[in-house]
């Protein structure tokens, strides 16, 4: 499946079912509450706050230190429920997209219920990329893409693979690798996309989570557009000639 076409794809899957765009009003209302009361929400932070391009190594360490300790306990609690809640909304986006990629519309209800065994791994895992992504950003742009490309699809290899941690991180790892150059290209957009809306704060803030929500779609839609092996059916034995 071509790049546009999977692009295309995603659009009409979230037109058919725009329920799904329903559980990210929840991260939006905890984002405009983390802004009322002052505190730096997740969504605001990370690689445009620290803004690693132009800094030595050394003076960007001394920045990230800095701006660790200026947070206070009500940061980290908020920055936890905001992923914590992301991570749900990502989950459900997944396992909708995934659903109407098999010709069936499912509800936030049905899909909800369906992630519930897996959803604290799906969050741990969640979690995990995030934090490997500002560890990257040590080693400025480069190495928050290296961990934005190569764990991409680990919700998809959790939620619809049935895989563990450590096996959907290996799946998602083996699946980017094959689809490299479609993962830098979405990403890429994407990007483009976030960093122009991102100087409009709270309609910004709304293209961002319908962005998060379009491109976890994409990438369910790319996830599943390789095709597996076709098992090889061994060769019927000739029969014996007959005296």
């Amino acid at each position: 499946m071509k790049l546009s076409q999977i692009m295309g794809k995603s659009v009409d899957i979230i037109t058919e079912q725009p329920q799904m765009l329903l559980p990210y009003v929840a991260p939006f209302v905890l984002s405009l509450i983390a802004m009322w009361i002052r505190i730096t929400n997740m969504l605001g932070w990370g690689i445009t706050r620290l803004n690693p391009l132009g800094r030595s190594p050394l003076r960007f360490f001394t920045y990230f230190v800095a701006s660790i300790r200026a947070l206070r306990l009500i940061d980290w609690v908020m920055w936890i429920l905001i992923l914590g809640v992301l991570a749900i909304c990502v989950a459900l986006t997944i396992v909708m997209s995934d659903a109407a990629l098999k010709g069936r519309k499912m509800s936030v209800g049905e899909a909800f219920e369906s992630i519930i065994p897996l959803l604290p791994l799906f969050v741990i895992a969640f979690l995990i990329s995030w934090i490997l992504k500002f560890i990257g950003m040590f080693f400025f742009w480069v190495g928050v893409l290296v961990p934005a490309v190569l764990l991409i699809f680990v919700g998809q290899a959790l939620l619809l693979d049935g895989k563990d941690l450590f096996d959907s991180f290996s799946k998602s790892y083996d699946t980017a690798r094959e689809h490299i150059m479609d993962v830098l290209a979405l990403l890429f957009i994407f990007l483009i996309i976030l960093a122009i809306v991102r100087l409009v704060p709270l309609l910004g803030m709304v293209v961002a989570l319908i962005l998060l929500c379009y491109s976890a779609v994409t990438f369910t839609v790319l996830y599943r557009s390789k095709k597996p092996p076709q098992p090889v059916r061994p060769k019927k034995a000739k029969p014996a000639p007959t005296a």
